[in-house]
């Protein structure tokens, strides 16, 4: 839970930077985050409209540590590697 709530945090604190087209998907994110919707489902449509890998792969990354928990995702990565 907090890790997700951390990613809505950054989402809050990069939207202002990013281009207006970006701006939009964050948004979109955002709201779905909010209602509840899994990180996966969330920034499935920011990844098919930007199509860029290291982006995928970072939000696939926030997904695992929304699933473990835990509030330093770091931490989870490396326990999860450990395993």
């Amino acid at each position: 839970l907090q890790i997700s709530n951390n990613a809505k945090r950054v989402l809050v604190q990069v939207k202002p930077m990013m281009h207006e087209s970006i701006q939009e998907e964050i948004e979109k994110v955002s709201l779905l985050l909010e209602g509840g919707t899994t990180m996966h489902r969330a920034f499935r449509g920011f990844n098919e409209t930007f199509n860029f890998r290291e982006l995928v792969f970072f939000h696939e990354m926030l997904e695992v540590c929304s699933r473990e928990g835990g509030t330093n995702p770091v931490q989870v990565l490396l326990d999860i590697a450990e395993d």
